[in-house]
């Protein structure tokens, strides 16, 4: 009989340990994103609005991942966990905007300026998060274990790639979102009272630039 050669040591271990990881990869990706898009439909409390939030968190993933595959640089162990952790992270600053979009545009009924005002009012402490989670990271690109240091900087690509996701690419998806037709604006009363307490919670100086708005309609139809 032919004597059984087993390969041991440090590299066949490591070899299979990646290529596990990399089966799994696909999996944990997709089960993060199922569950994290149910969680963000739930609390929204709205399909589109769970939907729409996933798109500036999927899209710096496909970017700087399409990015090492278009320089053809290897994916090791420490780049394949990256994807999903990052869109856990990157998806707090989406459902901080979106929460308060939601509230703004049931002031306004005004899609484009429904986002302005929360991109005023949310955009600075996303900015600040990201850049502490950011820095944070940074901290691991001066370990010696090269897949630690890769996490490292993959982990602050994809975070600053989110950041420009949230506050680039969703107010401006936001934005574009239709008016309600004169049909549909007959169920507007359904908020009236969730409109109020809005208001009551509105910035300084949102009430003083809603004021001004009123008053010049005002003297417009005067």
């Amino acid at each position: 009989d032919d004597p059984n050669v087993i390969l041991t040591g440090v590299a066949p271990l490591l070899r299979r340990a990646q290529n596990q990881i990399f089966t799994g990869f696909w999996e944990s990706f997709s089960m993060a994103f199922v569950i994290i898009t149910v969680v963000m439909i739930v609390s929204l409390r709205s399909i589109k609005a769970g939907l729409v939030a996933m798109v500036p968190n999927l899209t710096p993933i496909c970017i700087v991942f399409g990015i090492l595959g278009w320089y053809q640089i290897p994916i090791d162990i420490g780049i394949m966990m990256t994807a999903s952790i990052a869109l856990g992270i990157a998806v707090d600053g989406t459902f901080h905007f979106l929460v308060r979009y939601q509230s703004q545009y049931r002031l306004t009924r005004n899609s484009a300026q429904a986002s302005r005002d929360s991109l005023l009012m949310t955009g600075e402490p996303i900015f600040t998060a990201a850049v502490i989670t950011g820095a944070g990271m940074l901290a691991l690109t001066l370990s010696n274990f090269v897949p630690t240091a890769r996490f490292g900087y993959m982990m602050t690509s994809l975070l600053v790639a989110a950041l420009v996701g949230d506050l680039v690419l969703l107010p401006c998806l936001l934005a574009l979102r239709p008016e309600k037709s004169e049909g549909q604006q007959g169920t507007d009363h359904t908020d009236r009272d969730q409109t109020s307490e809005d208001q009551q919670h509105a910035p300084h100086f949102l009430k003083q630039k809603q004021r001004g708005t009123q008053d010049q309609s005002g003297k417009a139809v005067a």
